[in-house]
């Protein structure tokens, strides 16, 4: 199993690198034109440009993938409660997939939101994000509403009560 700590600050660009690597993989499913601003705002998250916490997954010293956690009012957002933590920018490259990096990451999501006293974590994925979605509703994450588009995929919101375990 990886080992998940918070980035070091000569790791948030790797970690931007990866994200860009991992999130390439939607390109071909975009529209012209749309993927250079999914690039870049991956990319400013992955780099906390707009607030969080950046977490790192590793494997004998070597980054696997990244996430961006947000306790309640870290990031200014409009698609989650105020008392909601949240994630973003869950990015594994596919070459380092299929080593449970992603499910560390997303369980030390859960593990800093339950430590800052938050019953509610949340996250948005879109339906070209098969595998995500299927790691979330695995680890008992429900759908709470679709949200509008975003980079001209369908856009969803799902949480998972932490209070109740």
């Amino acid at each position: 199993m990886p080992v998940v700590r918070h980035a070091l600050l000569e790791e948030y660009e790797i970690a931007a690198s990866m994200t860009v690597e991992a999130f390439r993989q939607f390109e071909p499913l975009m529209a012209p034109g749309l993927w250079p601003e999914m690039e870049k705002s991956v990319s400013a998250t992955a780099q906390l440009r707009n607030g969080g916490e950046l977490l790192v997954a590793l494997e004998e010293g070597a980054l696997l993938g990244s996430v961006v956690y947000c306790a309640p009012g870290a990031m200014k957002q409009d698609r989650f409660p105020e008392d909601w933590a949240f994630m973003r920018v869950l990015a594994v490259p596919p070459r380092n997939r299929r080593r449970g990096a992603a499910r560390a990451l997303v369980e030390a999501c859960l593990g800093l939101a339950r430590s800052d006293g938050v019953e509610t974590f949340g996250l948005h994925t879109n339906e070209a994000m098969t595998e995500a979605r299927a790691l979330y509703e695995e680890m008992g994450f429900g759908l709470v509403r679709e949200i509008p588009r975003i980079y001209g995929f369908r856009y969803w919101i799902y949480s998972l009560n932490l209070s109740s375990g």
